[in-house]
């Protein structure tokens, strides 16, 4: 079982040795482990033999070690990882792999590019062609960009620039609180293809009083700042020789800005704080120690050479640090430092690079972006508009107050996660307020990817998270309130006096859950729920359904891969067979589930019911036999729906829930099928009113001519119709 915390996630091969990327080893800032406690082990994977080699460096997360003979392996690549030797021998979890052959960065010019410019970068497609552009005027020749997983247009911007030019190349590095890894990699990966690297962010503009009276930019701007290229090879001839430039860095604040200047931050923002906030980095590549540690975009030198700092009347470097507070809290959403892994606790509380910055909870500081008065020229409703998908930090008395101190009279439910209120804030909106339980199977991990999904993802079938508290072990998230509570409340168990589901209405609720789930599905990278059943579901008054909970999900495959790897997590009776027995999870795992929910709707059955015989408990073996035999399929319809459906749309219905149920997961048709499918039933329904279809309680079922013609009118239905003759 793969844990990121404690993991190999990258290797690369240099002339003389390979270079490991290390989670968990060395974990406080400033102590690293002696290299005499591990080894370097190659093809422990089976079917390999295992080489094991000496680590020579153990810095931060980085790891090298000695090569091992290129002949022991031929051409082909093999699992490599840490083992651990000292006190106890244990082999670290690995997903890198070892190549014989050098794959590094080349540059297609015959020289090394003099000066580079890398950063690591998410979501930074509109604030991307600013930067390059900015800096290329004044001496950078290749921009290195490590991709952070990044879900916006930023491809698209690259392609452009590329087109247009420009020398970018982009690194994908998924891995999050990494930055100092990254730099270190890069230190390596782009020695070939440029003699000296920036180490600044997209956010960051260097800038020289001294060139206010230059009529133009030139490329020559930057390098007058670099040392006389006839000393870089020969170190002998300056024992003190250069290698480090270290620019001043001052922040800039958003100059009663809520929003990103459409005319670009160095136009947009124009305040920039007195005190020096702290330096950024140029580096000679051949002279960075091979240890590759660095510090805050700096790093240890070879001996014999030094780093110089450049007073901030000769360069500075222009942080547009404190942004709009929704550009700014993203920024940081992954860039969080190698030693504060989880920013909600108050380890390292003094770094500057805390997400968002700020302290333990991404809360806009009062006055931040503005000072009063700062609406002055906006348009009528921007900040409504802009603002109204943004999350908000509760203070706990605040939700402790809206709950009446959280009594049992205001308890609306309870699940893996804890307890649900129904609470009033001040200004009176009612909410739902959903209290961590502190010994509950979930915790501190669910909360921060659920408030990460809903605070980036928004779509009228996912539910609205208002925002969250967290005040010491206290974690709380606030929902907007849906009046009808959960689809399951519904289907299962009616109290007295509650009306049960039509077949329209069950129909409707099933087409917007499946909405909700396509959204899911498409965005980028794709997003599994991993937690899809009637419970998830809510409905508000006039029953439209969004799906809640989001800590379990977890980003889908991208490019070439299949399938994540993860521990199995969902609920029993909901859980896809192969996700179950290999936890290999892919979006085909959702279907599965949706198709439970499905049969659920169908049948008023629960998905796992220990109050029935034993044969009958698991709905979906209960179903086979109804599910091969379409004659069968009124015996296992809902009693309470009292025969009031049509018997040709129920048999599509039925065809797409046993779709989705396939036992192999590549024979599940796409969300996307399932909603064309389901919304063509839903248009029926609604166009031809409710009608009488048939009850497995032996009443007769009425002729073809008396039902709507489901098949009469297929939009672009058709995409399900070859699988559709399975079951006809």
């Amino acid at each position: 079982m793969l844990r990121w915390t404690f993991l190999v996630y990258v290797s690369l091969t240099t002339d003389n040795d390979v270079v490991l990327f290390v989670k968990g080893l060395n974990n406080r800032q400033g102590i690293n482990r002696e290299p005499n406690e591990f080894n370097c082990i190659f093809g422990y994977d089976e079917g390999n033999m295992v080489i094991r080699t000496n680590v020579t460096s153990s810095m931060q997360e980085v790891f090298r070690c000695n090569r091992p003979d290129p002949t022991l392996f031929g051409k082909e690549r093999v699992m490599v990882s840490i083992e651990v030797v000292l006190p106890t021998r244990v082999v670290v979890p690995s997903v890198a792999y070892y190549n014989v052959m050098r794959k590094l960065e080349n540059n297609e010019k015959t020289e090394r590019a003099r000066l580079c410019a890398c950063t690591m970068v998410y979501n930074v497609g509109k604030f991307l062609k600013e930067w390059v552009l900015y800096h290329s005027r004044i001496g950078v020749e290749k921009f290195v960009l490590y991709d952070n997983a990044s879900d916006d247009d930023l491809g698209r911007v690259v392609d452009e620039l590329v087109q247009e030019g420009y020398d970018v190349k982009t690194y994908f590095w998924l891995w999050p609180k990494t930055q100092e890894a990254g730099f270190s990699h890069s230190a390596i990966y782009a020695k070939d293809s440029c003699a000296w690297m920036m180490y600044i962010d997209v956010d960051e503009f260097v800038y020289s009083p001294l060139w206010t009276n230059v009529s133009r930019p030139s490329k020559t701007l930057l390098h007058s700042l670099l040392p006389n290229p006839k000393n870089l090879e020969d170190p002998s001839i300056d024992t003190r020789q250069v290698a480090e430039i270290s620019i001043p860095c001052y922040e800039f604040g958003p100059s009663n800005r809520r929003f990103h200047p459409i005319t670009g931050v160095t136009q947009g923002y124009n305040c920039r704080r007195k005190m020096l906030n702290r330096h950024k980095s140029i580096v000679l590549l051949d002279a960075v120690d091979h240890s590759l540690l660095n510090v805050i975009h700096h790093f240890i030198l070879k001996q014999g050479y030094k780093s110089k700092k450049v007073n901030v009347h000769d360069m500075a470097v222009n942080h547009y640090k404190f942004q709009a507070w929704p550009e700014f809290k993203a920024k940081f959403r992954r860039r969080v430092s190698a030693y504060v892994i989880d920013w909600t606790k108050e380890l390292n509380p003094h770094s500057n690079d805390r997400t968002p910055g700020l302290g333990f909870s991404p809360v806009e500081p009062k006055g931040n972006g503005r000072k009063e008065g700062s609406s002055k020229g906006k348009k009528s409703g921007e900040s409504n508009n802009q603002n109204s998908n943004v999350a908000r930090s509760f203070a706990f008395k605040e939700l402790a107050l809206a709950t009446q101190n959280f009594r049992e009279t205001n308890l609306i439910g309870e699940g893996g996660f804890g307890s649900v209120y129904k609470g009033r804030l001040d200004s009176g909106l009612i909410v739902a307020i959903k209290q961590l339980n502190l010994e509950g199977l979930q915790g501190n991990q669910e909360f921060v990817v659920e408030v990460l999904m809903l605070s980036l993802m928004h779509h009228e079938n996912l539910v609205n998270l208002i925002g969250y508290c967290t005040h010491g072990e206290q974690r709380l998230l606030v929902y907007e309130f849906m009046s009808k509570g959960s689809l399951e409340n519904h289907i299962f168990d009616l109290e007295p006096g509650m009306e049960p589901l039509n077949w329209k209405t069950r129909l409707k609720i099933a087409a917007g859950a499946a909405h909700g789930l396509e959204y899911l599905h498409k965005a980028n990278p794709p997003v599994i729920y991993r937690d899809l059943k009637s419970s998830n579901i809510l409905l508000d008054s006039e029953f439209n359904p969004k799906l809640s909970d989001f800590g379990l999900a977890k980003l889908g495959p991208v490019g070439d891969n299949t399938h994540v790897s993860t521990r199995v997590m969902g609920t029993y009776g909901y859980c896809a067979p192969e996700y179950a027995m290999t936890g290999k999870l892919t979006l085909k795992s959702d279907i599965y589930s949706f198709g439970v929910v499905l049969l659920e709707l169908i049948t008023g059955r629960k998905a796992y019911d220990t109050s029935k015989k034993p044969g009958e408990q698991n709905l979906v073996v209960w179903s086979i036999p109804f599910l091969k035999d379409r004659r069968k399929y009124v015996y296992m319809v809902d009693p309470a729906l009292d025969g009031q459906f049509s018997s040709r749309c129920l048999h599509h219905a039925v065809a797409i829930t046993a779709m989705c149920l396939q036992e192999q997961a590549s024979f599940r048709p796409s969300i996307t099928d399932i909603v064309t499918a389901l919304d063509y039933l839903v248009s029926q329904a609604q166009n031809s009113g409710q009608r009488k279809g048939g009850s497995h309680s032996g009443k007769q079922m009425p002729s073809s001519s008396e039902d709507f013609n489901c098949s009469s009118r297929k939009p672009s239905f058709e995409t399900l119709a070859v699988t559709f003759k399975i079951f006809f």
